[in-house]
């Protein structure tokens, strides 16, 4: 209650935000949070001007990347009468009110650091079939590679989970972080869940964790098309990892009958996909 008292006590104006309803910001924004103290001299411009820094440094905060560009800006009392942005603030506003704003807001495409591929995190995905000895293959890496820190992604419903006390045991011979997905397959219908996996591997990174590689587990259905798109279509996982290689783990006494294998049309034979890409 005091502060409208404060402000014209040392001569400058506190003044209060309406934005129009048609903006719409991609980030919680509640403008009764945040007020303006300016001096009266301050050109409608420069208010402008402090607007657009706020918002864009919130945006900045919440990890958006916004571009505002406020084109009207009056007083919510005289609503019909837009300021000249030479208008000197102190001859419209007195302490206490509200400035009204109307602008573009522009979401800009994040730009990524330019990496070299030999220091990009290698990622391999692993593939096959049911049965065919894929779980057994990781749990052996992740016991001989000693001195390396891997990272894993595997789907909750594989037919053999990672052996729970193997993760148990010491982390610097084992995974360093196993993301679980909500559902049982990583193909297109998960590939956000992908994405967050990936990049919550890379902010441990970034916060100092030390991590070697990264392997992703499929189910023995999955096609890894989706997969390998992944790493061809999104800026953000391509500027810190590549994709090292596809493993295609293939039981010789099924194999051929799972290539054989009468396929719905309109569907793809995932043993033919994954021992393609392999």
């Amino acid at each position: 209650p005091d502060a409208p008292a404060a402000a014209m006590a040392d001569g400058e104006l506190l003044l209060y935000c309406w934005m129009h309803p048609s903006m719409k910001v991609p980030f919680p924004l509640d403008m009764k949070q945040h007020n303006f103290k300016v001096p009266p001299s301050l050109t409608v411009m420069e208010l402008m001007e402090k607007f657009e820094s706020l918002v864009e440094g919130i945006a900045r905060q919440e990890q958006q990347a916004v571009q505002l560009q406020v084109q009207v800006l009056w007083n919510v009392k005289e609503h019909t009468k837009a300021l000249n942005p030479g208008d000197k603030v102190g001859d419209f506003f007195a302490t206490g009110d509200t400035f009204g704003i109307y602008g573009d807001i522009m979401q800009i495409p994040r730009s990524y650091p330019s990496v070299p591929d030999e220091e990009k995190l290698p990622v391999t995905i692993l593939t096959g079939f049911l049965g065919s000895g894929k779980t057994t293959l990781l749990n052996y890496i992740l016991q001989e590679q000693k001195e390396k820190k891997i990272a894993v992604i595997e789907n909750e419903f594989g037919e053999v989970s990672i052996d729970d006390a193997l993760l148990q045991q010491n982390k610097l011979a084992m995974a360093e972080k196993v993301i679980v997905m909500d559902n049982g397959c990583m193909c297109c219908t998960v590939r956000g869940d992908l994405l967050k996996g990936l990049t919550s591997i890379m902010d441990e990174v970034r916060k100092g964790s030390k991590i070697d590689a990264i392997i992703i587990e499929t189910t023995g259905m999955a096609d890894p098309v989706p997969i390998v798109r992944t790493f061809m279509t999104s800026e953000e996982i391509n500027s810190e990892m590549r994709l090292d290689g596809v493993v295609a783990v293939a039981d010789s006494k099924h194999i051929i009958a799972r290539l054989d294998d009468d396929i719905e049309e309109g569907k793809v034979n995932e043993a033919y996909q994954q021992v393609a890409f392999a």
